[in-house]
């Protein structure tokens, strides 16, 4: 239990903390398998570090040297052993200016050119002065995809092919910048999916604000899974020249539930619902071409999290249909595997084709009947919800009178 609640912990603050945060998270991980347990590490915990360990990966595109303004050294020497794995910069995203303190900032995309994912995908820059003189050093991670790693999930994956998008705002001086060269570092940890799928729902509804810049308005829906948490739509915007001119973001306006930490957060988004989000950028409306965007969230650790079941809407048919009970809408807030069991409240007593399944059939009477039956889900530790579905048999000569009565109702 003391584990769960450390990597609960951690999985907390990983969703709160900033791109520029991540790197304490990462080299926290493998510290996390020895300071979780107070009475020293088991086997298995040294196992897995040494696992982390020997599958760590690093790449470095060392002497990119890029001149403001002026063209780019293509020079790049990597890492033999990272067995086709690397992350590019995707140059013609580039877009180098300064912010309206004067600092240097820099957006472009990264795209991972290999054959597996990597995460905590890392850009750091260093600048230096018409001395050629180091005037300092700052980096950003990459918007990406969410998944899971072992104690922790992390919107800085990128899957094969996959591109992610980065801003990295400094406190530099444009004007003492004279040339810079970056490098590109990523991990290999092994991901797992998220339990949820969060999407967008309709489309984005592109305009202008009261000051011409642009803004960002649409939905997402949870299809599956567990409830997800903090979630977050970001989107880069590109002039027609392909470049990235600004990134915005902005959490949904969803549910609140309680965290298992404590923490209330009213961005949360259960299987089946629908949550609005309203991103403000700082690109010119007038100079957007294009957008891109990701959708990250985090899942799991909900409070008093106890299962909802759902068995769909009441149904009508005839006498004799073959009839199929549906539960899947049923959903545990963490995620966690459900236990279904149906029962038959009333009616003439039918034979379902396994009353344990979440979808089980049975054939109607051939008579005019109404028949209820009850939903039960369980997870697996005590908590469990009922739901209740009636199934009007209607024959051909009662068919419309019913269905009149039944409109009438609503």
């Amino acid at each position: 239990m003391k584990l769960i609640r450390i990597n609960l912990l951690m999985l907390l603050f990983m969703a709160l903390a900033s791109h520029s945060q991540a790197q304490n998270i990462k080299e926290n991980i493998l510290a996390g398998f020895i300071t979780a347990n107070a009475e020293g590490p088991t086997q298995a915990e040294i196992d897995k570090k040494d696992e982390i360990e020997s599958n760590r990966r690093v790449t470095q595109i060392d002497n990119l040297l890029n001149d403001i303004g002026g063209g780019h050294s293509t020079s790049q020497e990597f890492n033999a052993a990272l067995s086709g794995t690397n992350v590019i910069l995707l140059e013609s995203t580039l877009y180098v200016t300064e912010d309206y303190s004067g600092d240097i900032k820099i957006l472009g995309e990264l795209q991972n050119t290999g054959n597996s994912d990597v995460s905590f995908v890392k850009i750091t820059y260093t600048f230096k002065d018409s001395s050629d003189d180091i005037i300092d050093t700052d980096y950003t991670y990459i918007h990406g995809s969410t998944k899971n790693l072992a104690v922790v999930s992390t919107d800085t994956i990128l899957s094969p092919s996959e591109v992610g998008f980065f801003r990295l705002y400094t406190d530099i001086p444009y004007d003492l910048v004279n040339s810079f060269y970056y490098n590109i570092s990523y991990e290999n940890y092994e991901t797992h999916p998220m339990k949820s799928e969060v999407v967008l729902h309709g489309n984005i509804i592109e305009r202008p604000d009261y000051f011409g810049f642009m803004e960002l308005l649409g939905e997402l829906k949870n299809l599956r899974g567990a409830t997800g948490y903090f979630v977050q739509f970001v989107a880069a915007v590109k002039n027609v020249n392909g470049q990235v001119i600004g990134i915005g973001s902005s959490f949904i306006n969803g549910r609140t539930v309680e965290l298992e930490s404590g923490i209330t957060t009213d961005t949360a988004l259960s299987p089946a619902e629908v949550a609005s989000f309203e991103v403000r950028t700082i690109a010119m409306y007038s100079d957007a071409e294009a957008i891109t965007y990701k959708i990250n969230w985090d899942e799991g650790g909900v409070a008093n999290a106890q299962p909802l079941a759902n068995c769909g809407d009441d149904q009508r048919v005839r006498p004799g249909q073959k009839v199929s009970l549906d539960g899947t809408g049923s959903y545990d807030p963490n995620g966690v595997t459900l236990s279904y069991l149906w029962t038959q409240l009333s009616g003439p007593i039918v034979p379902l084709s396994n009353p344990r399944s979440p979808t089980p059939d049975f054939f109607a009477p051939k008579k005019s009947a109404t028949i209820v039956f009850d939903l039960n889900v369980s997870n697996g530790t005590g908590q469990s919800s009922m739901d209740s579905i009636t199934v009007f048999v209607l024959s051909g000569a009662t068919l419309p009178s019913m269905l009149l009565l039944l409109d009438k109702r609503f």
